[in-house]
């Protein structure tokens, strides 16, 4: 009898010996390597990149921004604030880093809710996007680097998610910025929606719920100020030949300095630009591509003399009409006496 329980607890402490610590890490995968040819080349580019990840779940990633490019600063309005579409650029780069595996950091096999893997037969397009900016990060004081970006994933429905990238810096006790973008899964080969694979839904299914959808603050029906052309060049495009998000917004912002800097502007003046922009809006309705002409209106609403609308067209020779793009909503800060504005 005493050998038999012997032989039983020398089992057990076997077992208990090859037994590994519960440690908390679901979303960790057992490969930390990637063979050079599955990486995406957008993996490639993540690599040269100094950024940091932070895996705090599959849907929500912490990265390290160590600093911002030189010619990110704004030099004419006030040498450290950082132009609008140099924000864009940082949520993109993010957005991408979150979005694809990279060698050194965190989760190398890994991506925000396995996006690579559905990258693999489509396209994740924007739908729409809004940016809201505090105040306190267009202070030529304000540090502008390191900066900490959380991405995360809110929302998913049937075909796009809504994803949420909070920009924050020690020194501020509030976010710097705020990104809430809506997505939409798209095949490659169709060009149209695709419902997410039932993998995917099964795994990420705690994120399948109802999603609000931003709402246009202006109609075009509202005051009438300026119209120009603007032609879509090599510079505006992306990795699928189609212009940028980041374009689309230098285009917007090109017209309002337009109509601010003419003496006949209405009611957005140069003092609203040396304010800072408070919220950016943009929803994207079609595509345009290399030597496009595209049609830049824009309007500014008679309830809020801070905001202003952008609609930009082009035009379709084969359909004889034009077609929407993207429509920007900008809405400024209220000047104060120190936005007075000098000369150009």
């Amino acid at each position: 009898m005493f050998n038999f329980l012997s032989r039983c607890c020398s089992r057990v402490l076997v077992r208990l010996q090859n037994l590994k610590p519960a440690v908390f890490e679901p979303y960790k995968r057992k490969r930390t390597t990637m063979d050079k040819g599955e990486q995406h080349w957008i993996s490639r580019v993540n690599n040269q990149v100094n950024y940091e990840r932070t895996f705090y779940s599959p849907e929500k990633i912490d990265v390290s921004v160590p600093t911002l490019p030189y010619q990110a600063f704004d030099l004419y309005l006030s040498g450290t604030r950082i132009k609008p579409w140099n924000l864009i650029d940082l949520i993109v780069s993010v957005r991408l880093f979150t979005q694809y595996p990279v060698e050194h950091a965190g989760n190398p096999c890994d991506s925000i809710v396995d996006t690579h893997l559905l990258m693999k037969e489509n396209i994740l397009f924007f739908v729409s996007l809004k940016i809201d900016i505090n105040r306190h990060f267009h202070n030529p004081d304000s540090p502008k680097f390191p900066l900490t970006v959380t991405a995360e994933v809110t929302h998913a429905g049937n075909s796009s998610t809504r994803r949420r990238y909070t920009v924050k810096h020690t020194s501020m006790s509030s976010p710097c910025i705020t990104c809430e973008t809506d997505d939409v899964l798209v095949n490659k080969s169709s060009r149209r929606p695709t419902a997410f694979p039932d993998w995917w839904v099964k795994k990420y299914s705690n994120l399948i719920k109802p999603k609000m959808k931003f709402e246009k603050p202006l109609k075009k029906s509202d005051a009438f100020t300026n119209k120009s052309e603007m032609k879509v060049e090599f510079e505006h495009l992306d990795h699928n030949l189609h212009t940028t998000t980041r374009a689309y917004l230098k285009f917007a912002i090109n017209a309002t300095f337009k109509t601010a800097a003419s003496e006949r502007h209405g009611y957005i003046g140069i003092e609203h630009l040396r304010a800072g922009i408070k919220c950016i809006q943009m929803f994207f309705h079609g595509e345009s591509n290399y030597g496009d002409i595209l049609i830049v209106q824009t309007f500014e609403n008679k309830s809020n003399k801070n905001e202003v609308l952008i609609e930009i067209r082009k035009h379709s020779a084969s359909q004889e009409k034009e077609l929407e793009c993207c429509t920007v909503v900008l809405e400024f800060y209220e000047p104060t006496k120190l936005d007075i504005p000098g000369k150009l």
